[in-house]
């Protein structure tokens, strides 16, 4: 009868051979009492985040500290130190301005500390001028300060009799370049008293610095630009732009002409002008008024009026029928002076 063995108990079993020590060949039994221990759990580490805290804090002070550094040994060693003062002040602009104003409103002059400068400052000085577009402020060491000054160039005065704005006055008056930025006069200088005036019944109201949102000057400043390329050469200087109708727009040049453009061929017009003046030569600066809002038959007065022969006789027209059509369109613009001998 078997005997009831405890739990956990495992039998085992050896077999010794004929080279065994004790030399019995037998069964030996053995008890191998086993338990097995319940599985702890980990305990948890307190306070392992802390080295990582703690390297993390060091290198945040360490980065934190190096701009300090710079900043502190730029202040006390170098920002300091007297042996940079400004000896050489360049100055370039590219328009009328006087170096010394330029000078002064950037608040610069030989002297100063170079170092101490702050060149961000002076081109916000610079820049607030209204006739100023940009500036630009390079400091080269050991004693030079660089300024370049772009300035507007303004194409025309602006006159606006309901808004109260004139042309020619410092007060009331506003410059305008190809842009439309409008900005106040600071010295009616002889070039700017020469500029052409641009005049409009209607515009918002300007404001300095600013562009003026208007098509009849946008109309305007495009007929100075196609005049002074096209007519300048030729002696025709534009000097006003009268903007009164939805359709046309008048031009007064130096010498008394008056013309009438149409709004919608601005260019074509401008051409027919060139034309003319070219086909007369000496008769041209005889002409007192050419109405070009036509594209056909363009009417033209003369000062004092002229004798239609003598004047046929005088242009050189195209023959139609030796006519090259690869310039067929260029001698159909000669045409039109045969409109001349309507006029007078």
């Amino acid at each position: 009868m078997r005997k009831n063995r405890p739990k956990g108990v495992l039998r085992w079993f050896s077999f010794s051979g004929k080279n065994s020590v004790s030399r019995r060949n037998r069964w030996e039994e053995h008890q191998l009492n086993v338990e097995v221990a319940p599985r702890r759990k980990r305990p948890r580490r307190k306070g392992r985040w802390k080295p990582v805290l703690i390297r993390m804090a060091a290198v945040l002070c360490l980065c934190a500290s190096i701009p300090l550094g710079v900043r502190w040994v730029h202040g006390e060693i170098i920002t300091r130190n007297q042996d940079f003062p400004l000896a050489n002040l360049s100055i370039h602009t590219t328009g009328s301005l006087e170096n010394s104003k330029i000078a002064t409103v950037g608040g610069v002059k030989t002297g100063m500390d170079l170092l101490s400068i702050d060149l961000g400052a002076v081109k916000e000085n610079l820049e607030s001028l209204p006739e100023v577009l940009s500036a630009r402020v390079d400091r080269e060491l050991p004693d030079k300060l660089s300024i370049t000054v772009t300035e507007r160039v303004p194409v025309a005065w602006l006159s606006c009799p309901p808004q109260g704005v004139r042309p020619l006055s410092i007060e009331r008056g506003f410059l305008i370049d190809e842009n439309a930025n409008v900005f106040r006069c600071m010295e009616l200088r002889d070039e700017i008293q020469s500029l052409p005036v641009i005049e409009v019944r209607r515009m918002p109201k300007p404001k300095e610095g600013e562009v003026v949102k208007s098509e009849d000057i946008s109309l305007a400043i495009q007929v100075i630009r196609e005049s002074d390329v096209n007519l300048e050469t030729l002696g025709f200087q534009i000097s006003e732009v009268r903007v009164r109708s939805e359709w046309a727009m008048e031009c007064i040049y130096q010498r008394g002409l008056k013309t009438t453009l149409s709004r919608f061929q601005i260019k074509r017009g401008i051409e027919d002008l060139t034309e003319i003046i070219l086909g007369l030569g000496e008769k041209s600066h005889e002409l007192a008024t050419v109405n070009l809002a036509v594209a056909r038959n363009i009417p033209v007065t003369f000062v004092e009026p002229v004798d239609t022969k003598v004047l046929r006789d005088s242009l050189t027209l195209p023959d139609p029928e030796s006519a090259d059509p690869v310039v067929s369109d260029k001698q159909n613009r000669q045409k039109h002076l045969r409109s001349i001998l309507r006029g007078g």
